[in-house]
């Protein structure tokens, strides 16, 4: 009960700090082309991701990955935001909504690539009844609706945002470190039971979870370059393209796809990206973006 409390916790926080934000910044089409470009990769990267692992890990396991590496780490998003602040570099407070924008579209699209992975017969895949059912499914699940509802509070209610800072801000981060030890002591044990994780085939896992980091962070960077974002900008949206999600994808995994095996898309992000994310990749996409831009 504490688990899943930590979890819903987490995503209603992360869904209300976007609201706001996104209600103080400025709404142009410049502003709002970069929101659905943060969107649209964060709901094709897990079209990626399930391709090219589908057969190695099965429809389960392969659906939770994709949704974790498309959706975004809000840990190593601040994480990048104190390297801008400790370098003197600004970035805009729109950013924080595009990190809530980006936790929901890999979710809902790695439930419904399971859903429809899952379904044997091809005729049952034909058809807009389908269609519509697929995507009910995945939006009303709680936690796509819990993030998306209270993001859309945040925006309402934002002119009393102050009456929830303790809430949204104060006790963040010893949440966030509960869960992150939970996740830690979940992500060892099942890392010590998988059998994906073992051997040679561990090697590859953890090659993959680092080289996606590297490729989708860096093409993030050129992205970023060439839509016109500023530095701070570029680097932070990079970071969300190459992070990893283990609060709010697989809190919503877990209810969603319990037969996915946590012990290969905890571990993946927990222990691989984000490490190698705060260590190497932010300085990385930096350097790539200046490149781009040069």
């Amino acid at each position: 009960a504490v688990q899943k409390i930590l979890s819903l916790y987490l995503m209603w926080a992360i869904g209300v700090r976007g609201g706001v934000e996104l209600s103080h910044g400025e709404l142009s089409m410049q502003v709002a082309a970069w929101l659905g470009a943060g969107m649209l990769v964060s709901a094709i990267a897990p079209v990626l991701v399930f391709a090219l692992m589908r057969r190695w890990l099965g429809v389960d396991t392969a659906a939770a990955l994709g949704a974790s590496y498309g959706s975004v780490s809000a840990v190593t998003f601040i994480t990048a935001g104190a390297y801008l602040e400790g370098s003197g570099i600004k970035f805009g407070g729109y950013m924080v909504a595009l990190l809530a924008l980006m936790e929901s579209p890999a979710i809902v699209s790695g439930v419904l690539l399971h859903r429809m992975a899952s379904r044997r017969p091809e005729s049952d895949l034909r058809g807009a009844a389908l269609a519509r059912e697929l995507i009910r499914e995945a939006l009303v699940n709680g936690p796509v609706f819990l993030l998306l509802g209270s993001m859309v509070i945040g925006y309402i209610t934002s002119a009393r945002a102050a009456e929830l800072h303790p809430f949204t801000h104060d006790i963040f981060p010893g949440m966030l470190s509960f869960f992150l030890l939970d996740m830690g002591l979940v992500a060892s044990q099942r890392m010590r039971d998988s059998r994906a994780l073992r051997g040679l085939r561990g090697v590859g896992l953890a090659a993959f979870g680092v080289g996606w980091a590297i490729l989708a962070g860096s093409a993030g960077a050129v992205a970023a370059s060439i839509m016109g974002m500023s530095e701070g900008d570029g680097v932070l949206f990079a970071t969300l393209c190459g992070s990893a999600s283990y609060i709010a994808a697989p809190a919503a995994m877990r209810m969603t796809i319990p037969r996915a095996d946590s012990g290969v898309y905890l571990p993946l992000a927990l222990a691989v990206t984000f490490p190698f994310n705060v260590m190497v990749g932010i300085p990385l996409f930096q350097a790539v973006y200046r490149w781009a831009g040069a």
